[in-house]
């Protein structure tokens, strides 16, 4: 029960940070997430950011989506880092000035090949609940905290 004074609930809409993958950018992820459906994109927070670094070297969505194309760092492929990331914050590695990350969307991952790397990002389950889509598939992975 309430008076005409109550101020009104503001629900917030769960925010997402949205990496591209490599040698691609952040409006192209964008225009690839807007084609999922409106009744979905309007309920999130979705936040897309450029990598640091230009393409230096070719990039495979050339002649399907228009430059500039960004690195995350300059190694092979895949969503590497988004699949590292949880990982590297629980231990205060990464993304440290920014709250946790709560959920995780990979599209096209793969993982660190050198040992060292590796162990550093996957030396425990990724605690987030995450959502993989691996070509056509769509492989999602609800784990408990």
């Amino acid at each position: 029960m309430g008076s005409e004074g109550d101020e009104k609930r503001i629900i917030k809409k769960p925010r997402f940070l949205c990496l591209h993958g490599f040698r691609t950018s952040a409006e192209i992820l964008k225009k690839q997430v807007h084609k999922w459906p409106q009744s979905v994109i309007k309920k999130l927070d979705l936040v897309f950011l450029d990598a640091p670094f230009p393409c230096q070297g070719k990039s495979d969505v050339e002649g399907i989506f228009d430059p500039p194309y960004y690195e995350w760092f300059q190694f092979n492929k895949g969503a590497i880092l988004s699949a590292a990331l949880p990982n590297l914050q629980e231990k205060g590695v990464a993304l440290t000035k920014v709250p946790k990350v709560k959920f995780l969307i990979i599209i096209g991952g793969a993982k660190f090949r050198s040992p060292w790397v590796a162990e550093k990002a996957y030396s425990s389950p990724i605690r987030s609940p995450s959502l993989h889509f691996l070509g056509t598939s769509i492989y999602s992975l609800f784990l408990s905290q």
